[in-house]
């Protein structure tokens, strides 16, 4: 009985969980590449990288600054449609889930140009509604 226990203890720990999706602990947690608000958007503007907000549909319909919506559950799916030459940020409230997508693409899918909005939307709105109520 202590071993099945054990075993199945082990195949826990071999995941960890984040808003009901598994990433592997076996990745490297790699250092992410963090831009401001500012940089972000003069990179969307000039059409030099993709947003990608991984936050689920109800917080999306709260507030949105755009780009591309893929619920951070989905990730693992559409991932090896993305074009990987592509520069893309990721988003999503406050940048926890965003560096674990970013270092899923970076190191199980072999992506090399992704950032993390610093701070999330929370911090686009700091800067540039700031009067915005946040969720």
């Amino acid at each position: 009985m202590a071993g099945i226990i054990n075993h199945q203890v082990i195949s826990l720990l071999d995941n960890y969980r984040i808003d009901n999706l598994y990433f592997p602990l076996s990745l490297p947690k790699k250092s992410m590449n963090r831009i401001t608000s500012e940089v972000c958007k003069q990179l969307i503007q000039n059409n030099e990288a993709e947003l990608i907000d991984i936050r689920e549909p109800w917080e999306v319909e709260i507030c949105s600054i755009g780009g591309t919506k893929i619920p951070m559950h989905k990730i693992p799916e559409v991932a090896e449609s993305m074009d990987k030459s592509r520069y893309y940020i990721i988003v999503c409230k406050t940048g926890r889930r965003a560096e674990s997508v970013a270092n899923l693409l970076e190191c199980a899918h072999g992506f090399k140009h992704i950032a993390i909005l610093e701070g999330g939307i929370t911090n686009w709105f700091e800067t540039f509604e700031p009067n915005y109520e946040m969720y």
